[in-house]
């Protein structure tokens, strides 16, 4: 088969379909060695992002999305021959492309319209619909966005296949205490400290985390603080919110921080929090347990399925449930590591090798 993949979100900050993407085509340069792909994009400098394998070619063009996209594209694709089209997030192309394939992440437009205006719900849900009617088939990462799917826009079960993101292979337990300490040093925590890691929509809960939180600092003889990390800032008033809250000297924030930080982040924390209201998966869960931390997570949406009964599920509307778990975790080492093993051993069973292979069988059901 000859494979082409809209590969534009690669070229952005590895947040997201950013992450699937770049783990996807690294899963495919490792398990096929037999099919051709063509890595579609607006610009050709992905800073080594697009695996330099034989049977990979990148076809680039700066062109305005619209046009890129129901223009160009489809001309590429008929020149090339291509037998199917992956699209990695959520929309498709206006104008035909012969077969294809579309990966929805989320429904969060559908499951919580509340948070959207309706002009917002209208740009979210055109290119949407319109990318789910044209294509062959469907890939949710998760059973949970795979019900979704089917509830909201009626596909059929056979047309939708579900699979599973994973971690990447840097995320796992380090030991060394100098690197760890560095790492603190670098973003100036100087204590213990709860960790949170992702974009700050305002789905993932950040007001009630910090009011959870401010709750937990009540108590005298806890002194941790809490580290944010991820970009979108602009999408609420974080700092309003922490000074509301009096507790300013107890929040770090630091804004979008680099992969290769990312995994000293997660192993120099004592535990991880991520109270999302809806994920399609929920990435930052997982890299959390592949570094062996406990994990306190939301009891709806997709985060069941990645924690299992590896970690501490809350409803993520009760502010006293969350900072219940934030409690026992803050004071009970033994449970932190109990949770931290038993989240380490649950994430071996998620793997981008799999993922991938499962990807090139919808591609051979899609042609045919």
């Amino acid at each position: 088969m000859h494979i082409g993949i809209d590969a534009r979100f690669i070229q952005w900050q590895n947040t997201g379909v950013g992450n699937y993407l770049v783990n996807l085509l690294k899963g495919l340069s490792r398990i096929d060695r037999v099919n051709t792909y063509s890595i579609f994009l607006s610009k050709v400098n992905c800073n080594g992002k697009i695996p330099e394998v034989d049977n990979f070619s990148v076809r680039a063009n700066p062109a305005h999305s619209l046009i890129w996209k129901n223009v160009w594209l489809p001309r590429e694709v008929r020149k090339a021959g291509i037998d199917v089209v992956h699209f990695p997030a959520y929309t498709g192309s206006f104008i035909s492309v012969g077969r294809n394939v579309v990966t929805i992440h989320d429904l969060i437009h559908k499951v919580n319209p509340e948070w959207f205006s309706r002009r917002e719900l209208l740009l979210i849900d055109l290119p949407v619909s319109n990318g789910i009617r044209k294509a062959n088939k469907i890939i949710t990462v998760s059973e949970s966005a795979k019900r979704d799917v089917m509830k909201y826009y009626g596909v059929k079960d056979e047309d939708i296949a579900v699979t599973l993101e994973a971690a990447d292979v840097s995320f796992r337990p380090i030991q060394d205490t100098l690197l760890l300490e560095n790492l603190k040093k670098k973003y100036t925590i100087d204590t213990e400290f709860i960790l949170y890691v992702g974009v700050l929509f305002k789905r993932r809960n950040i007001a009630r985390l910090l009011e959870a939180f401010t709750m937990l600092r009540e108590d005298k003889n806890i002194k941790h603080k809490l580290v944010i990390a991820g970009p979108g800032k602009k999408y609420f008033s974080l700092d309003q919110l922490i000074d509301k809250f009096g507790i300013r000297n107890d929040v770090i924030y630091l804004g979008y921080v680099e992969q290769d930080d990312l995994p000293l982040l997660y192993n120099a924390a004592s535990f991880f929090v991520y109270p999302s209201l809806y994920e399609g998966f929920g990435l930052p869960v997982l890299e959390a347990m592949s570094c062996a931390k406990a994990v306190i997570t939301s009891n709806v949406s997709s985060l069941p399925e990645v924690i299992g009964d590896a970690g501490l599920l809350i409803d993520p509307v009760n502010t006293e449930e969350l900072y219940h778990a934030l409690y026992l975790l803050s004071k009970n080492t033994v449970l932190r590591e109990k949770l931290g093993a038993m989240a380490l051993e649950r994430s071996k069973l998620f793997s981008w090798d799999e993922m991938a292979r499962q990807t090139v069988k919808v591609y051979e059901k899609a042609v045919k």
